[in-house]
């Protein structure tokens, strides 16, 4: 299932067992995410050539790493318009999964001045 309405991440931890970032090349992940305002338990890449490579400070998986946690709860947080590619690709690792685009995070754009949100501010680059 897709989720279409703005959630608090708070309730997707509470909610999910894992919570697992899906994206990093097209440097949605890099400009965007924030490692201090949410932690996720895995950051996938359908691209091989960025597998083992560090992004702020989370080690960049493929999709052979769900193979491990295929009977979790998993909420995959994208960018918009990979909804249903992530979800044709999750379905053939895992079943009880849901996808939400990151910008419906309650929380994380208004608890922090917009600049700071940029990962580039806390020295993350693909190492």
């Amino acid at each position: 299932m897709t989720i279409t309405k703005r959630i608090p991440i708070e309730e997707l931890r509470e909610k999910y067992d894992v919570l697992v970032g899906w994206g990093v090349g097209r440097n949605e992940y890099l400009l965007k995410y924030n490692p201090y305002l949410f932690s996720l338990d895995y950051m996938i890449d359908i691209d091989r050539r960025l597998e083992g490579k560090t992004i702020c400070g989370m080690k960049i998986s493929n999709v052979d790493i769900l193979d491990r946690i295929r009977d979790k709860y998993i909420c995959f947080i994208v960018f918009p318009n990979i909804e249903q590619a992530v979800e044709q690709e999750a379905s053939k690792h895992v079943k009880n999964f849901d996808i939400v685009v990151a910008a419906l995070l309650g929380g994380v754009e208004t608890s922090i001045p917009k600049v700071e949100k940029i990962c580039c501010l806390c020295r993350c680059s693909i190492a």
